[in-house]
């Protein structure tokens, strides 16, 4: 059986979608140097086999490619069997698939008739009623008024209580470190807390040790957040595959990544009741 090389294989998925490197680079935000090196196999031009995971993915992905077999190949021979896939027909290579959507004009253009009929029947029963309804007193309207007036207050009120108190459990962030890894210290909770991480523009792999997403996960356009639960008097280390376009908050805490100047990174969150 043939086999043709992890670099063979994105070489010809590239050229068979007509894509130059220079499309890919915008496509994927990886540098040209990046992907001529994985086209050619020069895994030594890398920082570390993370690293060379994680654009494999991405690469995998803006080419629509079934990425496991590309990371399980690297983890093995770096090769891939000819026979079982076709990069151009093969439907166990395909990851995702994007056909039949088209979009119904006439649907869109009856719906757009029903919506203004009903807003126009709207209009006219509320001027019908606004005009017609002479059994309305002055004393009536006061007192739908002052009880409105009242149920607002109470509602603000409380929403000010309700918001006062959350402020007041909310623990302590604080922050140090830079480069490529992030010291995170989360302190003066006594429960569990959530983390969200969400990716704008951009795809990522991310991991999340001792818990849920100690695996891992990958944040695209068609999954751009993701939150996890965590425990305190824990500490956690945060893999994030691609750094810019991310962004994490600690218990509705954003957390500011602007000191990492890495592609990826390595935060070390430790959460701590006092």
């Amino acid at each position: 059986m043939r086999k043709k090389t992890i670099g063979e294989v994105l070489r010809l998925a590239r050229v068979n979608q007509k894509l130059t490197l220079a499309d890919l680079a915008k496509k994927t935000d990886i540098k040209t140097d990046y992907l001529k090196a994985l086209e050619n196999n020069q895994y030594e031009k890398f920082p570390n086999a993370f690293y060379i995971r994680s654009l494999l993915r991405k690469y995998a992905w803006a080419l629509d490619l079934n990425e496991q077999i590309l990371l399980d190949a690297h983890e093995t021979d770096n090769t891939v069997i000819y026979n079982e896939i076709e990069l151009a027909d093969n439907e166990d290579f395909r990851s995702r698939k994007y056909k039949n959507r088209t979009f119904s004009l006439p649907l869109f253009y009856f719906l757009m008739l029903v919506l203004l009929i009903l807003t126009f029947v709207t209009y006219c029963v509320w001027n019908y009623t606004r005009t017609n309804d002479l059994s309305f007193k002055a004393s009536d309207s006061y007192s739908v008024i002052s009880e409105a007036g009242t149920s607002l207050s109470t509602i603000q009120s409380s929403s000010l209580s309700d918001s006062s108190e959350a402020s007041s459990t909310l623990g302590k962030l604080e922050v140090s470190g830079g480069g490529q890894q992030l010291a995170v210290q989360y302190s003066g909770i006594n429960r569990p807390i959530d983390v969200t991480f969400s990716a704008t523009n951009t795809t990522s792999w991310l991991s999340v040790s001792d818990s849920e997403l100690a695996n891992g996960i990958t944040l695209s356009a068609d999954k751009p957040s993701q939150t996890v639960t965590l425990s305190p008097n824990t500490t956690y280390t945060i893999t994030l595959g691609v750094v810019k376009g991310i962004s994490v908050t600690v218990d509705n805490q954003k957390l500011d990544l602007s000191s990492l100047t890495s592609d990826n990174a390595t935060i070390t969150l430790t959460i701590k009741e006092s």
